[in-house]
């Protein structure tokens, strides 16, 4: 008998092209982004394996699983519940599949992605693998990850959703909510 999660494989192939999902936990950098010389300290996250983690315990907003693992979860709540505002605050980890993720790292990460870095995943009972991470070059049978994100209108911090200019997925919402709730990392959560 197949898990949930291989009989979803299909589906979520096709979701890999979401640019629903961040992530970035790790590294807090010093840096002075003014290069005067101040010492200002800016925060990033450099995500490992170890912090992804079951998406069903992270706030749900619309359809996608958002947090923050540099500890601003109601910044990044906040933003995504006002769509257009803001741009999202270092550490955000997006994920609207278990298999895919986006993360907001430090200003000047990358300029293109507007900072975020994106995550192909796999994902077992209790552990993540990552198969694939940057920027630009991610990429699944479908494309990369920053093509379809860079359709969303500037002021959405590329994130797409419906209404947003991205390519509409090709799977029901009801799909999408069925993905998450088989997300094998949460089998492991008490």
């Amino acid at each position: 008998m197949h898990s949930p999660t291989k009989l979803l494989r299909p589906f979520l192939a096709w979701l890999l092209v979401l640019p629903l999902s961040l992530a970035a936990c790790g590294d807090d950098s010093t840096s002075d982004p003014s290069g005067e010389g101040g010492g200002v300290a800016a925060a990033d996250l450099d995500m490992t394996e170890a912090d992804f983690d079951c998406i069903l315990t992270w706030p749900q907003v619309r359809l996608f699983r958002i947090t923050n693992k540099l500890g601003d979860e109601d910044a990044s709540v906040a933003v995504a519940n006002a769509p257009g505002t803001a741009d999202y605050p270092v550490g955000t980890v997006i994920q609207l599949i278990p298999n895919e993720a986006s993360v907001k790292r430090r200003a000047g990460f990358s300029a293109a992605t507007n900072d975020w870095e994106f995550f192909l995943l796999e994902t077992e009972t209790g552990s993540t693998t990552i198969t694939s991470r940057g920027t630009t070059d991610v990429s699944n049978a479908i494309g990369t990850c920053f093509s379809c994100h860079s359709m969303a209108e500037p002021k959405f911090d590329l994130v797409c959703e419906k209404g947003r200019g991205c390519d509409p997925l090709p799977v029901s919402d009801d799909v999408v909510l069925m993905a998450q709730q088989a997300d094998p990392r949460c089998a492991a959560v008490p």
